[in-house]
């Protein structure tokens, strides 16, 4: 017969078997959990991070773009004053010779050049500047007025149109 003693002792290492065994797979379930929560999490904090690059990688190459118009219109600009001050040259002293043509051809190329990339507030004092130097290069000035001053309000409003559109 079996004693009393030796049976708690089975059942005892028994019991400590199913317990031990018991906790390691609670432990192990709850470790798998967290694990994968931790993955969750990890997975989110990436996307996190990506859209982040993301968007600042689409601000830079926004703030690229807009450089890069502004340097075109900038440009544009110097472009159409280089040609301003050509006709503005001849008008005044009214040397008219076979460059005639090639200025107002360079006046009115420049002028469309600055319209393709301008807002259209310095294309309008682009082209209001335009006219009147066209005017007075081949009509000359009304009341012999001098050609500055016929010239200086025009060339005023496209000063200010492209300084706040170069700035925008």
């Amino acid at each position: 017969m079996i004693d009393v003693n030796n049976w708690l002792a089975v059942l005892a290492t028994l019991f400590g078997a199913v317990f031990g065994s018991a906790t390691t797979f609670l432990s192990q379930r709850a470790t798998a959990r967290e694990t994968s929560r931790e993955a969750e999490r990890e997975a989110v904090r990436r996307e996190e991070r990506e859209r982040r690059d993301a968007d600042r990688l689409e601000q830079r190459e926004k703030r690229e773009r807009a450089a890069q118009r502004r340097d075109l219109l900038r440009q544009a600009v110097h472009a159409l004053l280089d040609a301003a001050q050509d006709i503005d040259q001849v008008a005044s002293h009214r040397q008219q010779d076979d460059r005639d043509h090639a200025l107002v051809h360079k006046l009115w190329l420049t002028y469309h050049q600055l319209a393709v990339l301008a807002p259209q507030h310095l294309t309008n004092h682009a082209w209001d500047y335009a006219v009147v130097l066209n005017e007075v290069f081949w009509k000359g000035t009304p009341n012999g007025e001098p050609v500055w001053e016929v010239l200086q309000g025009p060339r005023d409003q496209f000063d200010r149109a492209a300084h706040v559109a170069m700035a925008e």
